[in-house]
């Protein structure tokens, strides 16, 4: 079990780099479909979201709760502990390791930021010159968008950016943050 240490720095919020990709391509002759993919290197953040989750055992890493254990170290008298907590006998073990140990650790709850994520894919379609001129226009087009697609993060059950919003201007810490959505759009272009 790790001990309380020196007060310290434990993290940097700054990222390595961060980069945008954005392409578009037309399929077909009136088809065109755009992607933009997002991808950010480097920078932690300290979880408030992930540290709740873990005190009230609904993580993943609390799931085996209910298993006894034996704390890894060394009795007063040199013996390797051989104490077991936890069980049916000892219910209150893991609300104890949690609560009074694991819970003022708060290293235990810095996570890495780093992500690529879908930020956005769309498609549409022009219609041809001489159906929008049928109708007085000089161009006609729909299209549909998606925002925040897909994100691929070592962060646990949690967007990294979301930390950035809700008057949190510093960045770098999440506590019951909202979570980034997704959205969908739908267009409708006219020229006249």
């Amino acid at each position: 079990m790790p001990l309380l240490g020196e007060f310290g720095k434990i993290g940097d919020v700054s990222p390595d780099f961060y980069i945008s990709f954005t392409n578009s391509f037309r399929l077909f002759k009136n088809i065109s479909i755009s992607a933009q993919l997002d991808w950010k290197q480097g920078g932690q953040m300290y979880s408030g979201s992930n540290r709740l989750i873990d005190l009230y055992g609904a993580s993943k890493r609390t799931e085996d709760r209910e298993t006894p254990f034996i704390i890894d170290g060394y009795k007063a008298n040199g013996q390797p502990n051989d104490i077991q907590r936890g069980g049916p006998n000892d219910p209150l073990a893991y609300q104890q390791l949690y609560s009074s140990v694991y819970d003022g650790l708060s290293e235990a709850h810095v996570y890495e930021t780093s992500f690529v994520k879908l930020r956005e894919a769309a498609i549409s379609y022009t219609f041809p010159k001489r159906l929008a001129s049928s109708i007085k226009l000089s161009g006609l087009s729909v299209g549909f968008a998606v925002r925040n697609v897909l994100l691929w993060t070592t962060l646990p059950n949690f967007d990294p950016e979301a930390s950035q919003g809700q008057g949190n201007m510093q960045g770098g810490m999440d506590y019951m943050s909202l979570p980034q959505t997704t959205s969908y759009g739908f267009n409708l272009n006219l020229t006249f």
